[in-house]
């Protein structure tokens, strides 16, 4: 009896090259056809929770592996979208409410310190009002409220290049500054408890720690932030 022949291995078929303008008309004839929008596929499409092979073709999205292409999506709709007046009006609107439940939702601790951000009068200790404990309250404002406190340094700041990097460096607004050896009461600065700080000759640092200092001064004076004194 002869064996049977083995089997063959079916050789692999791709799909024409085909141009992308054609592959939009086609896909959007499809979607009508089926009487949907291509924003109800969209939605549909990012909505669907029950369908797996729906939620593989995005799993990547919202990854490091996927973030740079969702990030051009949204990108691209934003360009969409201010290429009008109207069109741009609507997209600050949505941008100022998206930006305003980030701001809301970013706040210190509640209760008393230590665990808390409140403070009372006859509780206060010597150390309050020391470097150590100024630079600590002050990073931990910057780390609790990253996004309000990043918004200010960007508008304070306007065009002039930023070093990101020293964001949240409360300590070396003190640091670099003390680091001038020559004494000059005209160089002195208050800072938000009142104190005294010396001002640093490098222009740079001077920006930086005029940015840093007032946009810590915005965050005390919010009226949501819980990190007040009271009697």
């Amino acid at each position: 009896m002869a064996e049977p022949a083995p089997p063959t291995s079916k050789p692999c078929t791709r799909a024409p090259k085909v141009a992308k303008c054609e592959k939009n008309t086609s896909i959007c004839a499809l979607i009508q056809s089926l009487n949907w929008s291509t924003k109800d596929f969209m939605l549909a499409f990012l909505k669907d929770s029950k369908h797996q092979d729906v939620a593989i073709s995005r799993r990547y999205w919202v990854t490091d592996q996927g973030w740079d292409s969702t990030k051009d999506l949204l990108l691209t709709t934003k360009r969409l979208a201010c290429r009008h007046v109207e069109g741009r009006e609507h997209w600050e609107a949505f941008i100022s409410a998206e930006a305003t439940e980030i701001v809301l939702s970013q706040k210190p601790p509640s209760g008393l310190a230590p665990e808390g951000s409140y403070y009372t009068t006859s509780s206060l200790a010597a150390t309050f009002f020391s470097k150590d404990d100024r630079v600590s309250r002050n990073e931990a404002l910057i780390l609790r409220m990253p996004f309000l406190y990043q918004l200010l340094c960007a508008k304070i700041q306007g065009n002039d290049s930023y070093d990101d990097s020293t964001i949240t460096n409360a300590a070396g607004i003190e640091e670099e500054a003390e680091e001038d050896d020559a004494y000059d009461p005209s160089d002195e600065m208050e800072d938000l408890d009142g104190s005294m700080l010396k001002k640093s000759s490098n222009p740079a640092i001077r920006r930086r720690n005029r940015v840093e200092t007032v946009s810590l001064h915005a965050q005390l004076a919010s009226k949501s932030n819980p990190a007040h004194m009271v009697d």
